[in-house]
């Protein structure tokens, strides 16, 4: 998969093969205007070609800590959307997800983590939370770069949440943070996703 990234009225090809980071390809080097939706969309599909989304790597972690949670779904979040993941198909789809994840932003199987930190799927009525980035690592979130991000795969303005998704986001997700020996995680919680997902259950088992 290639990206198409314009600058003075001229498109440059960059394809997934070229090792350009994040920080080498971007507005500041295209003078583009970022206000533009099309551009934005081009600027989502730059390849990432960084050797921490690889492997790990020690220097790519919280220094000391993360500094709160975000949460968000694979629909609307406000950097990879998925428009094509929906929830309740009743199947297990994560491996559709990251599947998609890569084609959809020019990744290839060499990276192995994908931007958020705990990924939460709905089978048959049962919440599988699976750990899908290292959970001391920085997201790839620019404004969320310090912060643990938790991610609903679907559409949080569509779907219906059970009682049991508040209990496991907490006991799972959040607590084993702000609530460890050593290290703690401010019960800082960005929500990044539609009133439908109910707050205050949540926050009720912290």
């Amino acid at each position: 998969m290639s990206s198409n990234i314009r600058k003075n009225n001229i498109i440059k090809v960059v394809s997934p093969k070229d090792n350009f980071s994040a920080k080498q390809i971007g507005s500041q080097d295209f003078n583009l205007d970022v206000t533009s939706d099309k551009v934005g969309h081009e600027l989502n599909k730059v390849p990432l070609i960084k050797a921490y989304e690889q492997r790990y790597e020690k220097q790519n972690t919280f220094s000391p800590t993360a500094s709160g949670f975000v949460i968000m779904d694979t629909v609307n979040n406000p950097k990879f959307p998925l428009k094509d993941v929906i929830l309740d198909k009743g199947k297990y789809d994560s491996n559709f997800v990251l599947r998609e994840y890569r084609r959809v932003y020019g990744m290839s199987p060499k990276e192995i983590f994908m931007p958020w930190h705990f990924q939460i799927e709905l089978v048959e009525r049962e919440y599988i939370i699976q750990n899908t980035r290292p959970v001391n690592y920085l997201s790839l979130f620019p404004e969320y770069r310090n912060r643990i991000c938790i991610c609903l795969v679907g559409d949080s303005t569509q779907d219906v949440y059970i009682p049991s998704l508040y209990t496991k986001i907490a006991n799972m997700c959040i607590k084993p943070f702000t609530k460890s020996r050593i290290n703690q995680v401010k019960e800082d919680i960005i929500y990044k996703v539609d009133p439908a997902f109910a707050k205050h259950q949540l926050e009720k088992h912290l």
